[in-house]
């Protein structure tokens, strides 16, 4: 067990400006709640589950190092409902969880400028586990090369279990096979799921127990529990930092991000070598509805800028430094 660090740091003044018209902040604070961000791997969109409005939105980003957003995308349709996860495969696809429907696999159209809405384009569905069990309440995924293909591990919030499906390209388009319960002892509400760059460790949100689950991936829908990150309020959005031995924890409960590290693997327990306040207290207590709620949601690293994104219903989307909440000199 690591050291547990117990003054937190404020970034409250430190935000990481984004570039934008007033028009294009407009739309984005217009989402209202927001849940899981997710970058592109080149740094040029950045997709946002807006929960609340029933739409992903999509913004077009500037080549790195700057962030301004260039033209924005908003994308619904009669099965995006309730938003909550969200990964993307390559730049043009974008797998999304939906709290109150399923996973679909949406086709986005190439960026371009300005402000523009339109109904999505599906791929495809994934509506099963198995032959029989429905997909149920998804709310966030992580994408994960599968041989040819790719694979989706998928959070089943109030089923309390991951499933994990494969998506193969074949004549008739996309399709996902192999769908399959991959993990569901000791699990309650799965909120947030991450894996590290080199595939081999995952963390997923263990809400209602105020931890972290820790798994080592032996192979495609394999995995096995190997540790867990204690003292946290409500686990939500995480993510790995490149190398795997790192890990930034969004609190829903807190006004918080927590960060972890390892230095054997991430066997057993870790407390959080670092605590993190972006969020003040005015800000946090209008989001307070409950216990659960009020601090950040969504979170995703981009490692082309070396910013750190949140996301929430109070505060839309903010920026950070990666090197201010890691500490780093």
């Amino acid at each position: 067990m690591n050291d547990f660090i117990s003054a937190p740091v404020s970034l409250l003044d430190q935000e990481y400006k984004l570039g934008a018209t007033p028009d294009i902040r407009s739309v984005v604070d217009d989402l209202a709640r927001t849940e899981d961000a997710r970058f592109t791997s080149d740094g040029r969109r950045l997709a946002i589950a807006g929960f609340a409005r029933g739409s992903i939105m999509i913004l077009e980003l500037s080549a790195p190092p700057e962030l301004a957003v260039i033209g924005t995308l908003s994308l619904q349709h009669d099965r995006i409902q309730e938003p909550h996860g969200l990964d993307w495969i390559g730049t043009d696809t974008l797998a999304a969880a939906n709290r109150s429907g399923r996973v679909e696999i949406l086709s986005v159209p190439p960026a371009a400028a300005g402000q523009r809405s339109q109904r999505a384009e599906i791929c495809t569905t994934i509506r099963k586990i198995g032959f029989r069990r429905p997909i149920h309440t998804p709310g966030s995924l992580a994408v994960t090369p599968d041989g040819a293909g790719h694979g989706l591990w998928v959070c089943n919030n109030y089923a309390n279990l991951i499933s994990y499906h494969r998506l193969r390209k074949t004549w008739r388009g996309l399709r996902a096979t192999g769908n399959r319960i991959a993990l569901e002892s000791k699990i309650r509400v799965p909120d947030g799921i991450t894996i590290s760059d080199d595939g081999r460790f995952m963390g997923i949100s263990n809400h209602d127990k105020h931890q972290v689950l820790i798994y080592r991936i032996l192979r495609p829908g394999k995995a096995e529990r190997i540790g867990q990150l204690e003292r946290i309020d409500y686990p939500h959005g995480l993510r790995f930092l490149p190398g795997g031995t790192e890990m930034i924890v969004a609190d829903a409960g807190q006004p918080f991000l927590h960060v972890f590290r390892t230095e054997n693997d991430w066997q057993g327990d870790h407390l959080p070598v670092r605590q993190v306040r972006v969020m003040d207290d005015a800000t946090y207590l209008r989001g307070r509805h409950n216990p659960q709620e009020g601090g950040i949601k969504g979170i995703d690293i981009d490692v082309n800028r070396g910013l750190v994104a949140t996301t929430c219903e109070m505060q839309t989307l903010k920026f950070y430094r990666l090197a201010d909440v890691m500490g780093n000199a």
